[in-house]
């Protein structure tokens, strides 16, 4: 087989390369308005899911947008409060940091109450984004269950925001110098790999999960949580 021909390895793995590249563009590009971050993030799970099912044969665009259309409603207005939540407690991360190295305020329990739920919010919201891409079902449940599966597996799920978030956390250690000098990896292929890494560190948790008809929670094997 030669080497251009369409059926042949070097030519699939470069197609799907570029899928993901595509992937990874229109994920920024959608999430600009940052309030349609969720509603991205489950377009590019969508997308990522038939890129790698061989039934599938859409086109990485249809795919995302189908997936976006679909995170428009509740993930979109959920991320919205996670949104505002983690911006106000940031701000009071920052406000809180620059009045205790002034002795304005002399208990640093405040600040690290702040840490602790921006860090919470910052691993709940993966896990709200990625439940919402492999289920249909309504908020409340969504929610519930997102907060099950962040609980449940507090590792993996740690591990996930780490990924999703390193590029911020990049910015705010060395003022973007490192994140600047890396701009190809973000804008070309980062988020698609880290939602696929996302996607098979939580693939067998979610595998026991059915939701069924009366849009309640079901356990199809016995229930596995990380020590």
């Amino acid at each position: 087989m030669k080497f251009f021909d369409y059926d042949s390895k070097p030519m699939v793995i470069l197609r799907m390369l570029g899928d993901l590249i595509i992937l990874n563009v229109l994920y920024l590009v959608f999430s600009i308005p940052l309030i349609t971050i969720g509603a991205s993030g489950a377009g590019l799970y969508t997308g990522l899911r038939d890129l790698f099912d061989r039934d599938k044969n859409n086109s990485s665009f249809k795919s995302f947008w189908k997936g976006f259309k679909n995170g428009l409603g509740r993930i979109t207005a959920l991320w919205s409060i996670v949104l505002v939540a983690m911006a106000l407690l940031s701000y009071s991360i920052y406000f809180l940091y620059f009045a205790i190295k002034e002795k304005i305020v002399t208990n640093n329990a405040p600040i690290i109450v702040a840490i602790i739920g921006v860090t919470l919010l910052c691993v709940y919201s993966v896990q709200l984004i990625m439940f919402h891409s492999k289920f249909d079902c309504s908020p409340m449940l969504l929610i519930k269950n997102s907060v099950m599966m962040a609980l449940g597996f507090p590792i993996r799920s740690l591990l996930m925001a780490i990924m999703f978030y390193l590029p911020i956390g990049i910015i705010i250690m060395d003022g973007g110098v490192t994140f600047i000098r890396v701009t190809p990896l973000w804008v070309a292929i980062y988020y698609s790999l880290v939602f696929q890494m996302n996607d098979l560190l939580m693939k067998k948790p979610f595998s026991k999960i059915a939701i069924n008809a009366s849009d309640e929670p079901e356990e199809t094997e016995e229930d596995e949580t990380e020590e």
